[in-house]
């Protein structure tokens, strides 16, 4: 019996889904750049590289796109275990969405040192209080690098007044 989230694809339709969501996510990134600035050649500005990006990984899922196409040698009866809902994987997304969800009425450094928590919770053996000591040092390190060195405005939800 396959454990859950198992299923066989033939090769080329393993491929081809593979290469479509990839084409997807270049195009859906590349209409998000395409509305940025894009600057000068001497100053360029925040759209460039996220355009360069999306562009070349376009690029890149077609040329997949054709080559699964090709795929005539491959019989039709080949197939490949796909395995989809790894357990990490699940936390992880969850733990985005849930940091994404609180990030603005909680805070950058709660919200950081929640989300680190949970990944290192999920991904390593470490115990709670070390958790809870790596994920704040994590959160408040973070913190420092992106409000105080590069100047973003992070929120600081329950720590407003201080």
């Amino acid at each position: 019996m396959k454990p859950w989230g198992q299923f066989r694809l033939q090769v080329r339709t393993a491929e081809l889904i593979g290469a479509t969501l990839l084409l997807l996510l270049s195009l859906g990134a590349f209409v998000v750049a395409w509305g940025m600035p894009d600057g000068s050649l001497s100053a360029p500005g925040p759209g460039v590289f996220p355009l360069g990006l999306s562009g070349a990984l376009g690029i890149v899922s077609l040329g997949l796109m054709i080559r699964a196409l090709g795929l005539s040698q491959v019989q039709d009866s080949d197939e490949m275990l796909v395995t989809i809902g790894h357990q990490q994987i699940w936390i992880t997304i969850a733990a985005l969405i849930g940091f994404a969800l609180i990030f603005e009425w909680a805070g950058y450094l709660l919200s950081a040192t929640l989300f680190l928590s949970i990944l290192l919770t999920s991904f390593s053996t470490l115990s709670r209080t070390k958790v809870f000591f790596a994920a704040a040092l994590g959160a408040i390190l973070s913190w420092l690098f992106f409000a105080k060195l590069l100047g973003v405005n992070l929120p600081r939800g329950f720590f407003e007044n201080f």
